[in-house]
Parts: structure tokens; sequence; C-alpha cells
């Protein structure tokens, strides 16, 4: 039996990857396949694949659920691989895959990441944490973040924490060229992540539940 986690996907895309998975392990290995999809320690640790939706930029913060995984093989489906940078500890042996991805694409990619996995060692982080090199938010950028994640205006973001309008404009910039962002949707899906996630430190989270004080 081989446990899959698929965490962050939903609806038809969950759905179309269970059946992949399913069909392809029987046919390809003769193997049967459960599937979790909550990231929870035991869910985590127990998952042989663990398959992960990921906005562009997540690859550089902290994912602290994946802290216990000690088998295994790790996907991350992206919308653009060839942009993707890593240097989160935890995703250091991740195989990242386009989510337009053909099915042939994907079976060649899994097959090859498999079988890999059969070595004696299993999964292993190259780093620590200790060593990890993920991107962090300083707390100013945290501040207007949290504004422009209610929806204000780099004005009234200016007027609110009482800073230059061209401040808020550059923190934007450099937070954005910081997590590989190429725009305001993909700056909004990346805070939608860091509101959800409990890393440590995630000033975004910590401004956004004491109000961006």
């Amino acid at each position: 039996m081989i446990n899959i986690l698929l965490k962050d996907f939903a609806g038809l895309y969950r759905y179309g990857l269970t059946c992949f998975f399913s069909e392809f392990f029987n046919q390809e290995f003769g193997d049967k396949t459960r599937f979790s999809f909550d990231a929870t320690p035991d869910n985590v640790m127990r998952s042989d694949i663990i398959v992960l939706s990921l906005c562009q930029g997540e690859s550089r913060i902290c994912l602290p659920e994946l802290q216990v995984k000690r088998q295994g093989i790790l996907l991350g489906i992206v919308d653009d691989e060839s942009r993707v940078s890593t240097t989160s500890a935890c995703l250091q042996s991740m195989v990242y895959i386009s989510r337009s991805a053909s099915l042939s694409e994907l079976r060649q990619i899994t097959g090859n990441a498999w079988r890999k996995k059969a070595l004696p060692e299993g999964y292993s982080p190259d780093v620590t944490c200790d060593q990890c090199q993920t991107k962090t938010i300083t707390p100013q950028q945290a501040r207007i973040m949290v504004c422009l994640y209610k929806g204000m205006s780099a004005t009234q973001i200016s007027q609110c924490l009482n800073v230059g309008y061209k401040t808020v404009f550059n923190h934007k910039y450099l937070l954005m060229k910081t997590f590989g962002l190429r725009s305001d949707f993909e700056l909004l899906a990346l805070l939608n992540r860091l509101a959800g996630k409990d890393s440590c430190p995630n000033r975004f989270r910590e401004c956004l539940e004491n109000g961006a004080e």
C-alpha cells in the first residue's frame, strides 16, 4: 500500500490526481494507493509521497508541516517550474512539475522519482532547519503587506502607517523581488498562504492577527 498525501488541492484537480496515481501505481508496480488530504503530523510521517500545490514564491518560505517527514518523495505542482527557486530546507529534494504538464510527462517524472526513492536511506533533507535559508518578511514589509491584503491603496497605507508614498512601493518591490513575484495576483496568492501558515517567524500572520500594529 502506497500512502499519498495531496495538500492544497481541491475539486476536479484533486480528483484527477487521485485517479492518476491510483492507475499509475497499479499498472506500473502492482500497488494499491491510499490518499489523505490534511497535512497532520501522522499523515506526513506515514506518507510515501507528498504532493504539494505551490504558489509562486512558496518554495522560499518555511513549510513547518514537512519537518516530520522522514521517507518517500516530494512532488511540487507549480505554474512554471522554470521560475521556482528553493531555499526551504524541507524542499531541497522536491521534484517540481508544471501544472500544465501532460499525463505522459507526469507519468515519467513520477516514475523516475519513485524508482530513485528506493535507495536505502530514503528521504532525508539536504540541510537542517538550523541551516535553512528560507526568505523572511521584515516587520515594516509585514505591516504594509497586511494593509495591501486588506485592500488598502498605497495612499491609504501611507496615511495609516505614517510612511512616505514611495516607501510603500519600495517595500512592495523589494518583497516581490525576494520571492520572485511578477504580479499583484502572485503577491496576494502568497499572502493567502502565509496567512494560514504556522511557520516561525511568520511576521505577516502575526501582524494580521494583531491588526498590523
